[in-house]
């Protein structure tokens, strides 16, 4: 599923045909959709009309379209597909929207601008981190409700959590570094140090249940990307890709 921000359009793409099987009119400037889990529900963010579009997955039809922030960029959904979580970059409140119901039950009050927004895999947390505020917040998804403010370092922009929802690491733009964080307990470890402007990050494949080994972190300006060795938290090596890279994909075999 993609959007068409041009005319405001939702559509199906099959992956084998490589053709479009579906269109959908959404809400003004769509600029991302995301499947709830159990692939029946599509979440739509048009961003210039402020509404979260709540579409039927096998017809794309829209059921219904909620008011939400002022310029929305990202959705996240827990995982029964009850809420969603609307954030914008360019505001300091985070919508929280009724799926089920199609309704906004309210709109929260966030430190700083977010960038990013990483949702617990058991969905009973979600992370906002924000560079100007320095740190990410915690948002418990249950209660609606902010809780704890953990301070990261001069400038945290992304982040990735692992499947067993403890570790996560989040890049330092400004001080080109990798920041290890024990989510349960709230503690940063010690920083490690890539290239220049890291951004992208993805762990290597690994077997159901078994953790991560390796870490890839795109530098977006040194053209490299880093490997960190996630068991001692440090750097293995670096491997140059080019001028301004901004994504990295794993192939699974």
């Amino acid at each position: 599923y993609t959007t068409a921000s041009g005319n405001d359009q939702l559509l199906a793409i099959d992956c084998a045909t490589r053709s479009v099987i579906g269109r959908a009119k959404t809400g003004a400037e769509p600029v991302q959709v995301r499947a709830t889990q159990d692939n029946k529900t599509l979440l739509v963010v048009n961003r210039r009309s402020a509404t979260l579009g709540i579409h039927d997955a096998a017809t794309l039809q829209r059921r219904t379209e909620v008011p939400v922030i002022a310029d929305p960029d990202e959705v996240v959904a827990v995982p029964d597909g009850t809420v969603a979580f609307v954030i914008s970059r360019s505001g300091k409140q985070l919508s929280v929207v009724d799926i089920q119901r199609g309704i906004l039950l309210t709109n929260l009050e966030l430190a700083g601008k977010p960038t990013q927004m990483i949702l617990k895999p058991d969905g009973g947390e979600l992370y906002v981190i924000s560079p100007e505020t320095h740190g990410l917040q915690a948002v418990n998804t249950w209660t609606h409700e902010m809780g704890d403010y953990v301070m990261l370092g001069s400038a945290p922009s992304s982040g990735i959590l692992a499947a067993d929802g403890e570790a996560m690491y989040v890049t330092d733009r400004e001080a080109n570094r990798v920041l290890p964080v024990n989510i349960l307990e709230r503690r940063v470890g010690t920083p490690i140090n890539v290239g220049a402007s890291p951004g992208a990050m993805r762990f290597d494949p690994t077997e159901d249940g078994e953790a991560p080994t390796m870490l890839l972190v795109v530098n977006e300006a040194s053209g490299d990307l880093a490997v960190i060795k996630t068991r001692t938290e440090s750097l293995l090596t670096m491997i140059p890709v080019g001028n301004h890279p901004q994504r990295v994909a794993i192939k699974l075999f």
